[in-house]
């Protein structure tokens, strides 16, 4: 029936007459060497639907590692498919926003203790603020895409964001100011 691989692209044969047909695939465990993955499909000779486990060694070294573990035989159990409704418990989310890439709610974040000193620095410090200086210990760090409360908002921001934003302020005012 050519299981486990009947459907994958990357396999090198092409699907047959009178082969396995795969309805549905998920990753089940994870172990050191290898991951398990269930597979459910529909065996060409009844029509019924099985389900079974299979391994997939999860280095290069395992790669040609036998799905079946060298058994003989593989026992399939007969499964059909079952609507089930469910129900989770869900943080409620009362202040979302969008913090680079990420969708944040506002009643979970912290700022990064590190980052919003270099932010408070860069908005309140005695010395006029090196914004070139700043943004490359940030990114030394590995601060740039950390969360703060950006001084000249009161929000959530990513460092670097503010601190480009404050350093553009900062030119427009000696412009201004010049």
């Amino acid at each position: 029936m050519r299981l486990p691989k009947c459907w994958r692209p990357e396999w090198k044969y092409e699907r047959r007459e009178g082969e396995a047909t795969a309805l549905h695939e998920e990753f089940w465990e994870e172990r050191r060497w290898e991951n398990v993955w269930r597979l459910i499909f529909r065996a060409p000779d009844d029509g019924k639907c099985y389900e079974i486990f299979y391994n997939e060694g999860a280095t290069e070294e395992q790669e040609d590692a036998d799905p079946w573990d060298n058994e003989s035989s593989v026992t399939a159990i007969e499964v059909e498919l079952w609507p089930v409704v469910r129900s989770e418990w869900r943080p409620v989310r009362r202040g979302v926003v969008q913090l680079g890439n990420a969708t944040v709610d506002t009643e979970c974040v912290r700022p990064h203790p590190a980052a919003q000193g270099i932010a408070d620095e860069a908005a309140h410090g005695c010395w006029e603020p090196n914004f070139e200086w700043l943004k490359a210990m940030a990114g030394k760090l590995g601060l740039s895409n950390a969360g703060i409360f950006a001084p000249d908002t009161g929000t959530l921001d990513v460092l670097i964001t503010y601190l480009t934003r404050a350093e553009v302020a900062r030119k427009q005012k000696m412009e201004e100011g010049a």
